[in-house]
This record gives structure tokens, C-alpha cells and sequence, in this order.
């Protein structure tokens, strides 16, 4: 599957969060470390952002790191959220050692506030 085939199924309907596949900070077909978390926590909808300025703003880490802090101070929540925080720590923990670029993606690309774990 083509980079242009990921981005374009990132679409479910104007009524259900963007799917986030990965960001990355540079070119996701040479990171070389994956850090894989659980689901992305902040849904972003259709109807907030169209999917063209979606699919820009997913393949460029800063500009997504800005439009996400700003999102969540929107919805009057703390700029990053925790496991944001300890991803960016982490992150830079990891620079320390290594040269090598990092993607982060998740099991479930399906947005959710809260995880549900069933057992």
C-alpha cells in the first residue's frame, strides 16, 4: 500500500474522528524506531478540519504538535496531555542515544478519550 493510499483511508464519515495512521518527524519510510502506543486520545473531526488540511497536517510534526495544542486549550484542556508529555520525554530521552528517526503510531488508530479494555 502507497503512502497516498494510507492518507486517503484515514476517512470513516463527518460523523467519526480522523483516523491517525502515524506522524512522524521526518520521512516515515526511514524511521527506524516505532513507538506504539495504544489509540491516539484526541479525535479530531471531519467537521473541524477538512481532510486535505488533515492529511497536511499528519505528514508535518510540527505543524501537528501547534494544531493539536491549540485544539486542546479550544476544548479547554491542558496543551498536551499526559501521555503526550510522557511521549515527548521519552522522545527526547531517545535523542540522546541515537540518530535514528522515530514514528509514532498506535494499535487502534481510532481516536478515543478513554480506553475500554473488556475481560
Amino acid at each position: 500500500m502507497s503512502m497516498d493510499e494510507i492518507y486517503n483511508k484515514i476517512y470513516i464519515s463527518n460523523s467519526y474522528p480522523y483516523l491517525r495512521p502515524f506522524i512522524s518527524e521526518g520521512d516515515p519510510k526511514k524511521c527506524k524506531i516505532f513507538l506504539v502506543g495504544i489509540n491516539p486520545a484526541t479525535p479530531i473531526l471531519p467537521t473541524e478540519l477538512d481532510k486535505t488540511t488533515y492529511i497536511e497536517l499528519i505528514q508535518d510534526y510540527e505543524k501537528f504538535l501547534s494544531y493539536y495544542r491549540n485544539y486542546r486549550k479550544s476544548k479547554f484542556k491542558t496543551e498536551i496531555s499526559r501521555t503526550r508529555y510522557g511521549i515527548e520525554s521519552f522522545k527526547k530521552w531517545l535523542k540522546q542515544y541515537t540518530s535514528a528517526q522515530i514514528l509514532e503510531t498506535d494499535v487502534y488508530t481510532y481516536p478515543t478519550e478513554r480506553v475500554i479494555l473488556s475481560g
